[in-house]
């Protein structure tokens, strides 16, 4: 279970493009195709390097509005299947 403490960083073999307002993640080790829409690639922008998943949180609800539990449970729903897909790291 990944919580708001939890440190998050996105894998930097992954492969990406950008489709219209999407963005395309591309696991070349599996094969997996994974597709952000736009408020997914404001996240994954912000993972670029190890941040915490609170800090992820408190950045998107300053770019849109939300309240604190649905933003931190949606991004903890995204970050867990990220990472079951192997196209981030989390330490726990």
């Amino acid at each position: 279970m990944i919580n708001e403490n939890a440190q998050i960083e996105r894998d930097h073999d992954i492969l990406t493009s950008e489709i219209d307002l999407d963005l395309g993640l591309l696991n070349i080790e599996t094969g997996y195709y994974y597709t952000l829409d736009d408020i997914g690639k404001d996240i994954w922008d912000l993972i670029e390097s190890k941040i915490s998943v609170e800090s992820v949180v408190k950045s998107l609800l300053s770019e849109y509005d939300t309240d604190y539990d649905t933003c931190k449970n949606d991004v903890i729903e995204l970050f867990e299947s990220l990472e079951e897909h192997s196209l981030v790291k989390i330490w726990r």
